[in-house]
């Protein structure tokens, strides 16, 4: 983070149901700095037990945050859990408690030999850069780093839904809120973009119908909100509203299936 930002740019990262990434933003004369610290970091990472107990503590505090003291994360984590039966869908990213409580040194280790390789990796570059000369910056800097084994393939026999699935969560909090989901397509799927649009349309905005509905004529619900995050197996389309006080959830469901 110094290095990077000594040369003015930035740094993050994000784990999703499918990836996890990390991404510079800079001025584009620190190109090969910036790949000679990402290769650096897939090569030869430096993880000591030290750094591992002080992520560890950080991350239980995100999952706290995030999900247990979250209303809709609470109601994620048991919806996602429904909807998927044998797909790894079903587990949170972040893991349970116990799982971050567990995990050693060698599960990180192996874990990262496995899955922070070549050969499950892309590298994306954007911006005013020359094609030829990122390639060969690349292939210099990543091309003596070993491919890795082959990660497990992924579960692909989730069974047929044969009916409504439910469940109730209860949690102290002053007013109901309520979590429905549906399965939606892969990524690749032309379908993917159709519910770009129909989410829009929905829950985005003043005049979205969801809103329009719920939130302003009838007063059900405080706020709604959709969630369609293409996944690159097929994922699940989520609305989620926070009701008015003292709103029975069944009074709110009844408007939305309308």
């Amino acid at each position: 983070d110094r290095v990077l930002e000594a040369h003015g740019g930035a740094s993050n990262a994000y784990t999703s149901n499918d990836v996890t990434a990390y991404y510079e933003d800079f001025a584009g004369d620190a190109l090969e700095t910036v790949v000679d610290l990402e290769s650096d970091r897939m090569r030869s990472l430096r993880l000591t037990a030290d750094a591992l107990e002080q992520e560890r503590e950080v991350v239980k505090e995100e999952r706290r945050l995030r999900t247990e003291n979250s209303i809709f994360g609470l109601m994620e984590e048991q919806l996602e859990a429904l909807v998927f039966l044998a797909h790894p869908y079903r587990w949170p990213v972040i893991g349970w408690m116990d799982d971050i409580d567990r995990i050693t040194r060698e599960d990180c280790e192996g874990f990262f030999r496995t899955y922070y390789a070549p050969g499950n990796a892309a590298v994306y570059a954007v911006g005013d850069l020359d094609p030829d000369r990122t390639l060969a910056l690349l292939e210099r800097h990543y091309g003596s780093v070993p491919a890795g084994p082959r990660p497990a393939p992924v579960p692909a026999g989730e069974p047929p839904q044969r009916g409504e699935r439910r469940a109730t969560v209860r949690y102290p909090a002053q007013a109901p809120a309520l979590l429905a989901g549906w399965r939606g397509p892969a990524a690749r799927s032309p379908d993917a973009s159709a519910l770009d649009v129909l989410q829009v349309c929905l829950a985005v905005g003043e005049s979205s119908r969801l809103r329009r509905r719920l939130v302003q004529q009838e007063e059900l619900a405080v706020s709604i909100s959709i969630s369609w995050g293409w996944r690159i197996d097929p994922g699940v389309f989520l609305v989620f509203a926070e009701l008015a006080p003292r709103v029975r959830p069944e009074r709110a469901e009844a408007v939305l299936w309308e």
